[in-house]
């Protein structure tokens, strides 16, 4: 179980403020929070989720105990700078309104996000790559409601970046004690 709860809280925390997250709210304030864009976004999150579970039962079994413990030492530290990373960008124009393209711009970002690549370090290091699928689809998909139900409000409701600014600073910190840890020095 520690393995979905971890899981759950790596989505839901790693994607506050992170472009899935803007983007749903943008797309619902845009639609008049269509349950169809919401539903498309739990179907990413989970897809997405699903191909680190898998990714983990390739490349767990590879790795040694310690190798794994610094695996997800790196996923933190990458999770980091995406983090403290700071990229404004301009919501995307979408003329069609089309629900393939919002999955696929869906997919890449969630597929191209930290969030995601830790979810596969927890994956291989606890060796439930199930669970943590489950805990990683319903925290996105937690993201995204939230995202979705605030829609307009959403940049002004949290200061988005001095949270990920901290995230950012409490991962390299835990990246840090892992991998002090993985090379047999703590």
């Amino acid at each position: 179980m520690p393995a979905f709860f971890l899981s759950l809280l790596a989505a839901v925390f790693l994607t506050a403020g992170a472009r899935d997250q803007r983007l749903m709210a943008q797309l619902s304030e845009r639609s008049d929070n269509s349950l169809l864009i919401l539903f498309v976004g739990w179907m990413a999150t989970t897809i997405v989720a699903s191909v680190a579970a898998v990714g983990a039962m390739l490349i767990g079994p590879m790795l040694a105990p310690n190798a794994q413990l610094m695996f997800l030492a790196i996923a933190l530290l990458l999770a980091a700078v995406e983090l403290l990373w700071n990229r404004e960008e301009t919501a995307p124009r979408e003329p069609t309104r089309s629900l393939f393209a919002i999955a696929v711009v869906l997919l890449w970002r969630q597929g191209t996000d930290s969030a995601r690549f830790v979810l596969l370090g927890i994956a291989v290091l606890t060796g439930s790559p199930v669970l943590v699928a489950v805990g990683g689809a319903l925290g996105g998909a937690a993201a995204l409601s939230f995202a979705w139900s605030v829609a307009g409000r959403y940049d002004a409701l949290l200061p988005w970046r001095a949270i990920r600014i901290t995230l950012g600073i409490v991962l390299i910190v835990l990246a840090a004690v892992f991998a002090v840890q993985a090379r047999g020095i703590l």
